[in-house]
Order: structure tokens, then sequence, then C-alpha cells
């Protein structure tokens, strides 16, 4: 017994670290850190400082591992790539407050997108995406969503809850008067950028 209160303190400690490690910043101390240009020169700093990653362009297929090396990253640009699949893995990119995944080969995400409680601003412009998890009601503090040039016209019900969308861009994406009204009735509060409806059939 006399051990309980020696294993409570240990596991304190643990989640104190665990919450050091995860810092925060705000967007304007977050610009003013560098950009690390490839894995190879994040791996070279310290993990702890590295806040901002692009790999744009890299001809990528899949999200490096080494990536989730960096517990404090903030700010990841994966666009121009050839990603076409993201496992859950992303979800342990905790700290993530800005993601952009533009211009890859996407059809959707997985469940373990909801796991970013801290992403404000994600990017998924010019990919294939069909359908979103409804784990993607999570994102709490979601302000900007750009989807257009993909193949989505339906969101899942759960996205109600993303109260701060102030903008979802769905330019270059077919949809009838309905589907548009549905999808601003589900977001009543968001600026909607729509291409002109069509006379598509459901």
């Amino acid at each position: 017994m006399k051990k309980i209160p020696g294993i409570l303190m240990l596991l304190v400690f643990l989640l104190f670290m665990e919450a050091k490690a995860q810092k925060i910043l705000e967007p304007e101390e977050l610009m003013r850190m560098p950009v690390y240009k490839s894995i190879e020169a994040a791996l070279a700093a310290n993990p702890d400082s590295v806040f901002r990653i692009s790999l744009r362009g890299k001809k990528l297929k899949h999200i490096p591992a080494e990536i989730y090396q960096f517990k404090n990253l903030q700010w990841l640009d994966l666009s121009r790539n050839k990603i076409t699949t993201l496992n859950d893995s992303i979800g342990l990119l905790l700290s993530l407050t800005d993601l952009n995944l533009g211009y890859n080969q996407l059809k959707t995400l997985p469940a373990a997108i909801g796991n970013l409680k801290h992403l404000s601003v994600l990017k998924l412009h010019k990919n294939l995406i069909t359908h979103l998890p409804k784990e993607m009601g999570n994102l709490r503090y979601l302000e900007s969503l750009e989807m257009w040039d993909n193949e989505i016209d339906v969101f899942p019900e759960e996205m109600r809850e993303c109260r701060l969308l102030r903008k979802l861009d769905l330019r270059g994406i077919l949809m009838s008067d309905e589907k548009q009204h549905a999808i601003q009735a589900l977001f009543p509060n968001t600026k909607i950028y729509f291409s002109a409806s069509c006379a598509c059939k459901e």
C-alpha cells in the first residue's frame, strides 16, 4: 500500500511532462518560427523546437513516419504530393493547428483526424474526396476548411459541432440547389463559397 502514493506521483509527473511537451504557440509567434523543408533538416534540430515543416512538392506517396517524432509540430504543409491515403497515425500530431493536404489524391480521411483538437485551418483542396468521417465533428476549433475541387456534396451531421467554422470553400464542386441549401443549413454561421448550382440528378 505504501507504494501507491509513489506510483500516483509518477503518473502525475508523466502527465505534467506530456502537457509541457505539447506547447501551442499563438499564430503571430508561430509565424516567426523557422520552416524546415526536409525531414533531415528537422531531425537535425531539437525535436521540441520544430513547429513548422513543409514537404510541399516532394512526390510523397505517404507521410514520412519521422514526422510523428515532432510533438510540438503545429504547421504542416504536405501539398502538391501524391498521397492517396492517410493512416490513423495522423492523429498523433496533437499540436497541429494548420494542415495543408491540397493537391493530393485523397478520397477520404481516417477517423483519427478527429484527434487533432487544436486544428483551426485544414486545406484539402484539389483531391478526390467523396466523404468525410463523422469524427470531423470533434474539430471544435476549426475555422477554415478548403475543399474546392473535390467530389463531396454531403457532410456528416456531426460537423454541426464545428461552431467556430467561418470559411468553407466548395467551389468547383457540382451540386444542386438542394445540396447547397442543406450544407448551408448545417453551417448557418459559416461563409460558404459555392460554384453555380447545377440541375444535376441526385
